[in-house]
């Protein structure tokens, strides 16, 4: 079995009773939840890549004297240097490109045994 999406949706406080996220409990309460998001799947070997003569929020901070740094998955492109975090506005990125990788042990699609 395929490791599903859905597991990753209840690792936080405010959708499971189990799992203790106080700040980020706190930030939904009093914020937006983004309930969908994912328009497709863009995949390693695909040459996508967000619009280059779009600003992104990093760049505008980077303008106001920010330091600006990124944990976690880009979905925005990596088919060339351009498209990835550091070109984007974020002088630091810590994570991976591929949207399937497992945050634990860093596999892609791994199968599970039922």
């Amino acid at each position: 079995m395929i490791r599903s999406v859905q597991k990753r949706w209840n690792d936080v406080g405010f959708r499971n009773p189990d799992i203790k996220s106080p700040n980020i409990d706190k930030l939904a309460r009093e914020g937006v939840i983004l309930d969908q998001s994912y328009h497709g799947v863009i995949l390693p070997q695909q040459a996508a890549c967000a619009p280059l003569n779009f600003t992104y929020l990093p760049q505008q901070l980077k303008q106001l004297g920010y330091a600006t740094h990124i944990v976690g998955k880009w979905h925005l492109g990596m088919c060339k240097w351009e498209c990835t975090p550091t070109y984007r506005g974020f002088d630091t990125f810590y994570g991976f490109y591929n949207g399937a990788e497992d945050y634990y042990n860093h596999t892609v699609c791994e199968l599970e045994n039922i």
